[in-house]
């Protein structure tokens, strides 16, 4: 695990050209977007390693709206040591573009076995203090409940 900087180019495909090779010629090129632009990053996270095509169906997505792909970030490897796991990719583009792109990447991350999160740029900047969600299945594979109930010797009764 570790942070990893990719090089960013036009349109952020550079960046994830060196990530998922091949991805330039399956992605379009972005449309001119307006130049009153907001900032938002998507956040990708996969328990095993993200799929070439998911970037691919983000960037298809996002180039009709007027969305750019400025830079791409991989934030974890794969544990497998093969792909990424967690991969940001900092956008621009309209906010009522990135309003409609919010749903159209969750549901290509579903269709890909991937979470995506799309968050204002200034919001994902800023500094944050706590950080709470649900890791049961998340974050690890195991119910905790059922953990702490193997631990008190009732595992059979709670599951």
């Amino acid at each position: 695990m570790g942070d990893h900087n990719v090089a960013t180019g036009h349109g952020g495909l550079v960046a994830l050209a060196e990530l998922f090779p091949g991805l330039t010629d399956a992605a379009p090129a972005p449309a001119s977007p307006s130049p009153n632009l907001d900032g938002a990053v998507a956040t990708i996270i996969s328990s095993t390693s993200i799929p070439a095509a998911l970037p691919a169906a983000l960037l298809s997505h996002a180039a009709p709206l007027g969305i750019q792909c400025e830079s791409a970030h991989a934030l974890r490897l794969a544990a497998s040591g093969a792909g990424v796991g967690v991969l940001e990719l900092r956008l621009a583009g309209t906010a009522d573009a990135l309003s409609a792109f919010g749903p159209l990447a969750q549901r290509a991350g579903s269709a890909h076995g991937c979470d995506v999160s799309l968050q204002p740029a200034a919001v994902r900047d800023a500094r944050k203090r706590l950080f709470v969600f649900d890791m049961d299945s998340t974050l690890i594979r195991q119910e905790v409940i059922d953990e702490i109930a193997r631990d008190a010797g009732i595992v059979e009764q709670v599951a």
